[in-house]
C-alpha cells in the first residue's frame, strides 16, 4: 500500500501536465470545484497516506486515508465504465497509464481488499492481547 500511494502521488507531481489532463477527461461526472481541488489535493492526500503508512504510530490512519482515496477512485471509474467512456486512468503517470476498464477496478479492490484484510488482522491482534491480559479465573 505504501507503495501504491507513494507512486501514485508522486507521479502527479512529476508529470503535473499529465495529471491535469486525466482529471479534465473525467469532467463529465465531476463539478468544475471538485476538479480543481482533486488537482492540487489529491497527489498530497495521497503522499501523506504513504508518510503515514511508515510509522506503526501512524500506520492506521494510513490505511484509513488510503482506504478512503479507493473507495473514491473505484466510484469515480465505476461511473466511467458503466457510462462507456474512454478515460486515462492517471493514476500513476504517464509510462503505467491505461484507460479505465475492468483492471482498474480490479487493481483498487485488490488494494481496498489489503487495507480491510490489514484491519482485520489488526483487529484480531487487538483482540487477542486483551485476551492475554485478562486474569485467568
Amino acid at each position: 500500500m505504501l507503495i501504491a500511494m507513494l507512486a501514485s502521488g508522486t507521479s502527479k507531481i512529476i508529470w503535473p501536465f499529465y495529471y491535469l489532463m486525466s482529471v479534465l477527461s473525467y469532467s463529465i461526472l465531476l463539478p468544475p470545484l471538485v476538479m480543481r481541488v482533486a488537482v492540487y489535493l489529491l497527489p498530497c492526500v495521497e503522499l501523506v497516506s504513504a508518510l503515514f503508512l511508515i510509522s506503526l504510530r501512524t500506520r492506521a490512519m494510513g490505511m484509513s486515508i488510503a482506504a478512503c482515496l479507493l473507495v473514491c477512485f473505484t466510484v469515480i471509474q465505476t461511473r466511467v465504465v458503466l457510462a462507456g467512456m474512454y478515460v486515462e486512468c492517471g493514476c500513476f503517470g504517464p509510462y503505467l497509464s491505461g484507460s479505465v476498464g475492468a483492471n482498474t477496478l480490479g487493481r483498487n479492490a485488490f488494494l481496498l481488499a489489503l487495507c480491510v484484510a490489514w484491519f482485520v488482522c489488526r483487529i484480531g491482534a487487538t483482540h487477542e492481547r486483551r485476551r492475554a491480559r485478562r486474569p485467568s479465573v
